[in-house]
This record gives structure tokens, sequence and C-alpha cells, in this order.
């Protein structure tokens, strides 16, 4: 019987499959939200319009916010999930390296936060629009956390290292 080769825990490559992985279910929600709001594609054509507004690109019709949208929402999770790859792949040989960690997806999550703000995601998206927005975003990152947890078995070891300053 012939044992298949360990699979390469690269970072970027690691990475970039556990960003698009969240990308995607982050995709998938605000998808069906839409629909079930019978405005199909909505969420993606506004932070489409919005982002081309903050650049300075004036307002895109619907098919260029939507793609523009996918893209820089793709290079994001890759970036992201790239950052969470490194992260872990950093706690083996230090498992403090968590406690940063959580600071850092603090930070993120304050800075998106402000990010949707400037956009002025409560006018665009109504009262519940940032609760829908969130509610993605923390679903996208908890399936990167769950691409990483599968491919490093060994990872609760170095969290509860980490957290306990071992």
């Amino acid at each position: 019987m012939k044992r298949w080769a360990p699979v390469s825990h690269g970072t970027v490559r690691e990475g970039v499959i556990a960003g698009a992985v969240g990308a995607t279910g982050v995709a998938l929600w605000l998808f069906i939200t839409d629909v079930l709001a019978s405005q199909p594609l909505y969420t993606p054509r506004v932070l489409g319009q919005g982002v081309a507004r903050l650049l300075g690109l004036g307002v895109p019709d619907a098919t260029t916010a939507i793609v523009g949208y996918t893209i820089i929402h793709y290079a994001v999770f890759a970036f992201l999930g790239s950052l969470s790859a490194a992260i872990v792949h950093r706690s083996r040989k230090d498992p403090t390296i968590f406690a940063g960690a959580l600071l850092i997806f603090a930070v993120l999550e304050a800075a998106f936060a402000l990010f949707m703000l400037a956009l002025h995601a409560v006018e665009l998206f109504g009262r519940y629009g940032m609760v829908q927005i969130a509610g993605a975003n923390i679903f996208g990152w908890v399936l990167i956390g769950v691409v990483l947890w599968r491919a490093h078995p060994g990872l609760r070891r170095s969290i509860d290292k980490g957290l306990s300053g071992a």
C-alpha cells in the first residue's frame, strides 16, 4: 500500500486557500441575505460603488461595481488568510504569538467597522445592515479558523500554551 506524502503547509498557499474559503462563505452569506430581502447582489453592488467613491473613481455601473468589489473582497481575504496562516505557523515556535493574534483580530474588526462607517453602511443597508455585514465578517473569520484548525491538528496545544503564557 502506497503512503501519501505529508501535505505541505506553505504559509501563502495555505492562507490563500483559507482566505478563499472565508471569502466564499461571506459572499454566500451576503447573497442569501440579499435574496431574502428580494435584492440579489445589492450588498456587493453598494459596497463596490462605495469603495469606488472612496477611491475617487466616481460611481460605477452595477456590473463594474460587483466585479470590482469581488476582486477586492477575495484579495483582502487572501491577505487575511495568509496573515492568519503565518500566525499559526509562527505559533509553533512561540505559542504566545496567539495573544498578539487576538489583538490583531480586535484591531482588524475595529478597522472593518470604521471602514463600514466610512461607507455610510447604516444609510445604505438600513439599521440591520451593520449586523448583516458584521455577521458575514465573523462567519468568514470562523471559516478561515476552521480551515487552519483542520490543517494543524496540534493547534489547540499552541493556543492553550499561548493563552496561559507558558
